[in-house]
């Protein structure tokens, strides 16, 4: 799963983007593999295709020579599958089951799927429904939502993985099943999201194709996508030139500004040049500007936090506050790599500044449970204002997380703080 963080204004737009592993756990079928029992759990009823002694003397020769064949299918699929001492990492059997699923039909898919027990073997039914939908996407996603026996991974990102995939080979069909006025309920509901994350696959691929897709998607979708888009591929100049026209032309003017802020955000740790140039983009107001060059140095400090934090800290007014978008990176560093940002914070020299950084820092030491710290860095605030907020913004923090500890700190502030936390 791969994750981009992106604020402007106090709001983070986070992306997500669904990969499919071909990986799962070995299992037995009743009647195919080895008569031996292991302690997984299993579906004991017989594979529809099996044929009984009944049965066989109901049908002609050929279709008993086609339930043998495919039993022995089943057969070498389950040898394929529990055979290998690591199925998960073992690419010989991911492609063996892929082989043989490849050449098993729909139904017969279905059927083998049905026999496994619900909630069991969910690992090799994953490796089947990925080589499922590949070769017949509409079946295989019939399946998701209807089988009861799907119903767990049909809640999860199984389905929207599934589209992903389908959309590389067939990108008409995928989206042409997204858009389905006639899809399950539960998938319908899911419908903005499933497109969402197969377009930003086909953007990989196919970028003219998944353009197309913007005028029949509602208004709210074409900003997120376009958002989406620009934060994973805004480092493709190609790409960038068309999400900024496209921004352009929608009518809503919320749609260019969080396409620049995103782009900038990306370039300003990457090409910092063309990071620039959308800033100085003619006609631009004094706001939107000023907003672009705190995007760019949020994607600069991903690079250099503590040179870029100190030059912003050096130009910057702040008696007004930190800006969010700076607070949210500060905060970002506190994550990786919370030693040098400590020290970094320790060696600021004191004043106005000093005390905005420090009453704005704490949430996110106290996020991160540097208690302790935050608690030193309240207390060596001189802005009465800063200090009441920093105090007040730890005090809260850390009572969620261990009430005691807090209590104790509380009952060890000197007066003056305990009358400025109000308790």
């Amino acid at each position: 799963m791969k994750k981009t963080d992106f604020s402007r204004h106090g709001r983070t737009i986070t992306i997500g983007i669904l990969v499919i592993i071909l990986s799962g756990v070995g299992g037995h079928l009743k009647g195919l593999a080895d008569a031996k029992e292991d302690n997984r759990t299993r579906d004991t009823r017989p594979l529809a295709s099996v044929a009984t002694p009944s049965s066989e003397k109901a049908r002609g020769p050929s279709e008993k020579d086609e339930t043998v064949s495919v039993d022995k299918t089943y057969q070498r699929l389950w040898k394929a599958w529990k055979e290998s001492p690591h199925p998960d990492y073992d690419p010989e059997a991911s492609s063996e089951i892929s082989r043989l699923v490849s050449n098993m039909s729909s139904s017969q898919i279905g059927e083998f799927l049905k026999s496994l027990a619900p909630g069991a073997e969910w690992k090799l039914r994953r490796i089947i429904l990925s080589c499922w939908v590949l070769q017949d996407g509409s079946a295989a996603l019939a399946y998701m939502g209807a089988e009861p026996h799907a119903a767990g991974s049909r809640d999860s990102m199984e389905t929207t993985s599934m589209v992903m995939q389908w959309a590389t080979v067939d990108p008409d069909a995928a989206l042409a099943w997204v858009n389905d006025e006639n899809l399950p309920p539960e998938l319908k509901k899911r419908a903005s999201t499933i497109r969402l994350n197969s377009l930003m696959s086909l953007m990989d691929t196919e970028p003219d194709r998944a353009m197309q897709e913007l005028p029949r998607m509602e208004p709210a979708d074409v900003s997120k996508q376009l958002q989406l888009w620009a934060g994973i591929h805004g480092k493709d100049p190609e790409v960038r030139k068309r999400l900024l026209d496209y921004a352009s032309s929608t009518g809503d003017s919320g749609d260019i500004k969080e396409v620049r802020t995103i782009l900038v955000t990306v370039l300003g740790e990457m090409d910092p040049e063309a990071a620039r140039a959308i800033i100085d983009t003619p006609g631009l107001d004094a706001a939107e500007r000023a907003a672009l060059e705190l995007a760019e140095t949020v994607g600069r400090a991903k690079k250099d936090p503590q040179a870029t934090f100190d030059e912003w800290l050096r130009k910057s007014d702040v008696s007004n506050g930190i800006p969010e978008p700076i607070v949210f990176a500060i905060g970002s560093w506190f994550w990786p790599e919370p030693e040098p940002a400590i020290k970094w914070l320790d060696g600021q020299p004191a004043g106005e500044k000093r005390d905005a950084l420090y009453a704005s820092s704490i949430p996110a030491l106290a996020g991160f449970e540097h208690f302790d710290k935050a608690a030193g860095i309240a207390t060596s605030i001189d802005t009465p204002a800063l200090r009441a907020t920093a105090l007040q913004a730890l005090d809260l923090r850390w009572s969620l997380v261990n009430h005691e500890a807090a209590e104790k700190w509380r009952q060890n502030l000197a007066p003056e703080d305990r009358t400025l936390l109000g308790k």
